[in-house]
């Protein structure tokens, strides 16, 4: 019971979330959840019981989230949306606007429509050519809007989810500068703007009088500031690999390493313990207001000051009570946030820490210490230092440890990553980080101290460097990191197709009996958005064998970040070599790295596992051919009885040539692009009868009617065709026993199901 009524805000915080999550799902309208909110209020006060008062929280929560979140303008606006189309707004810049390195501005604007009469938009992320505008200022922007979709394959960032959690309606893009106009300065919020203003001098400050290169810069900034913009993907991917991403934004470490700072700062002043913590905890708010507000740093500076205050109070601080009114204050604050993995992260981490850090030190303190039987009083001075130095070094290890722990399951879950390497890449990556955020805190400090100001830079690039280092050394690590995939429910088929949605290119995932085969790669500009993400979701960190189609530029562009990333073991192409820029260039790679690839041509055949092989139907070897679409490979899938052509970009010449020298061909399924002049012709594919057809993109400027048309005369003839455009990404799965499923990655078409052979 007294464990109970010191933590009040457990129980209250398990309502506030019951009452969001409820609200959530059900989509009830807040009008008719109001008189449940009035009703177990009124009840709450004249019966002061604890289960009325919870329901009164569940129902409070429950109505703020339908009212501001499930009935928000962004959901309206998104829902009037049936497809791009040209709008005007009035609104104000509520953020910093970032600027590409083609000179674009992305900002996000609280705007309305201009219209009659004006209709509110909720949040609009605006990107403009032109001048930059600040934080405040008014605008009248005229361009094209469109609600972002679904991700087209597995593993995508769910743009339209997290758009509509942030509560953004839309995206607007103006391509022109008489399109973007600023009418006024210095409208919106006066605290807005003054965090603006602060975090742009204090950037300059940290650059003030050094050399440091782009890495060391974004990396101090991000660590101070939590300005993140400017970071390397590639240097990004390092953190997250060793499982040191968290140094890359203001997060709870942050927080506390700032308020250790200024109370130790405070300490030789003698300034009261009270006064003390009021002054830090004023720190960490004009802190957290000028980093932006981010959820990260708020939650963090919440807690920091529940359980710095309750001291001051003659109150033992229940962790567990901080951690649950941080939470109960910052979903009042935005309810939207118990949906975001970095508040389920950070305090599902913050409270496996509480719960298991102790016990893991105490269960390593004693390893040093000296004779039981030898009183405290009696040890000697190294053995005091020994003992000090071994607490210290098993208090950070329970904290490693019960933090990898916590975070095991999110980063598996949503990132696919596991990185054992964290635990020990954190002891030495959080020392360098403290030095850093130190350094960056007196470097502002001391401003007008000139030189001295220049000094502290110039050590923190040092610790910056340091730290890139013992980041990029951890991720050599052997099995320091790996991708695996969530477990599925079902029954595992014995081959998993997954043709991929990439625009006018091609690619598609093959795994069967334990190995891993990808059939191209895609464009370049394709490959961090769509294929990095799904093959990582699958769990792959290395590729028996890639297969090039042909050389065009949409199907191979990614190759050599395919080699990078994933090291196939084989890399296979055709014999016939066509005349491709980008072939020739990736040839080159291979040939100064010393990789051989296998050359195939008409007739060759491999085994992938047990049950799956794969046929090389055309070119011959001895083909001769001006158009690389006419020397694509043409390859033949059979499993389980069944069959799977893949077509890739293979036209009428190529289809004729099949009809000639392979004419018992058939197939259950049929993939394919579009020839870069003509498509495969509908008797060819009659000819295979093939129950589905999966159709890649046209190449820019082929009229959709034409593969409308196209389409329709194979149905006409009982043939399934699922055009890319409309499913995304399909998946297809051969079982044991013949079964054959087809699902489409987006909503709104029927999968095709091709029951089992009869035996």
């Amino acid at each position: 019971m007294e464990a109970r009524g010191r933590s009040p805000f457990v129980a209250l915080v398990a309502a506030a979330i019951a009452g969001i999550l409820a609200a959530d799902a059900a989509q009830v309208p807040s009008l008719n959840i109001l008189p449940v909110v009035i009703i177990s209020g009124l009840c709450a006060c004249v019966f002061p019981r604890k289960w009325v008062a919870l329901l009164f929280v569940a129902a409070a929560f429950s109505f703020m989230h339908t009212r501001l979140h499930v009935e928000s303008p962004a959901l309206r606006i998104a829902k009037t949306f049936d497809g791009p189309k040209t709008i005007e707004i009035d609104g104000i810049v509520r953020d910093e606007p970032r600027v590409s390195a083609e000179g674009e501005s992305s900002f996000l604007l609280r705007a309305t429509i201009v219209g009659q009469p004006a209709l509110d938009a909720g949040f609009v992320r605006v990107r403009t050519v032109g001048e930059t505008p600040s934080t405040g200022d008014r605008m009248r922007i005229r361009g094209l809007a469109r609600v972002p979709g679904p991700p087209r394959n597995p593993g995508g960032f769910d743009e339209a989810a997290w758009s509509a959690r942030q509560g953004v309606s839309f995206e607007l893009r103006c391509e022109t500068e008489s399109d973007s106009r600023i009418i006024e300065h210095g409208k919106g919020s006066r605290v807005a703007r003054m965090a603006a203003d602060a975090r742009r001098w204090i950037r300059s400050q940290l650059a003030r009088g050094i050399d440091a290169s782009p890495e060391e810069l974004a990396l101090i900034e991000s660590m101070v500031l939590g300005v993140n913009a400017e970071t390397p993907p590639e240097m990004r991917d390092l953190f997250q690999r060793t499982g040191t991403l968290h140094l890359l934004a203001v997060s709870g470490l942050n927080v506390a390493m700032l308020a250790a700072i200024v109370l130790m700062l405070l300490k030789p002043l003698r300034v009261k313990r009270t006064a003390a913590v009021l002054i830090a905890i004023a720190v960490l708010a004009t802190y957290a207001v000028i980093t932006g507000l981010s959820p990260s740093c708020t939650r963090a500076a919440i807690m920091a000051a529940f359980i710095l205050v309750a001291p001051c109070f003659d109150r033992s601080a229940n962790a567990f009570n901080s951690l649950a009114a941080a939470a109960f204050t910052l979903l009042a604050w935005d309810s939207n946030q118990l949906f975001s993995v970095g508040f389920q992260l950070s305090f599902v981490i913050v409270l496996i820490i509480l719960v298991f850090a102790g016990r893991i030190q105490k269960s390593m303190s004693g390893w040093a210490d000296p004779d039981r039987f030898i009183p405290v009083e009696l040890w000697s001075r190294p053995q005091r230092l020994r003992v000090a130095l071994w607490h210290g070094i098993a208090a950070a290890t329970g904290v490693n440890i019960a933090s990898w722990l916590g975070s095991l399951v999110f980063m598996a879950g949503y990132f696919h990553l596991i990185s054992p390497a964290a635990i020990l890449a954190n002891f030495v990556a959080v020392g360098i980080a403290f030095c850093i955020l130190a350094l960056g805190l007196a470097s502002v400090l001391s401003a007008a101290g000139g030189l001295v100001s220049v000094l502290f830079n110039h050590a923190n690039t040092l610790c910056a460097s340091a730290l890139l280092s013992v980041v990029g050394w951890f991720a050599q690590f052997p099995y320091g990191y790996f991708y695996v995939e969530v477990p599925r429910a079902g029954e595992a088929p014995v081959c998993d197709l997954t043709v991929l949605d990439m625009g006018e290119g091609s690619a598609a995932h093959l795994r069967a009996g334990g190995a891993d085969w990808l059939f191209d790669t895609g464009h370049v500009r394709d490959y961090a958005f769509s294929l990095l993400p799904y093959l990582r979701s699958r769990g792959i960190n290395e590729l028996d064998a890639v297969v090039h189609s042909h050389g065009d530029a949409a199907h191979l562009g990614a190759a050599a970040d395919v080699l990078r990333e994933f090291t196939p073991g084989n890399l296979i192409e055709g014999k016939p070599a066509d005349r491709s820029p980008t072939r020739r260039a990736f040839h080159e790679l291979l040939a100064s790295r010393g990789i051989g690839r296998v050359l195939c041509s008409a007739g060759d055949l491999w085994n992938v596992g047990r049950d799956t092989t794969v046929r090389v139907l055309f070119p011959p070897a001895d083909l001769q051919r001006s158009v690389a679409d006419d020397q694509a490979l043409v390859l033949l899938l059979s499993v389980a009885g069944r069959k799977i052509v893949l077509m890739s970009d293979a036209g009428f010449f190529t289809s004729q040539w099949l009809i000639e020298n392979e004419p018992s061909l058939r197939a259950d399924i049929v993939v394919k692009g579009w020839h870069d002049k003509d498509p495969a012709d509908v008797e060819f594919i009659r000819h295979v009868g093939p129950q589905l057809v999966i159709a890649g993109e046209p190449h820019f400027g082929t009229p959709p009617e034409r593969m409308e048309k196209w389409a329709d005369e194979l149905r006409a003839h009982g043939i399934a065709v699922f055009p890319q455009t409309r499913t995304g990404a399909v998946r297809i799965r051969v079982f044991k026993d013949g079964r054959v499923s087809a699902q489409p990655h987006l909503p709104g078409v029927t999968g095709v199901e091709i029951p089992a052979r009869n035996n």
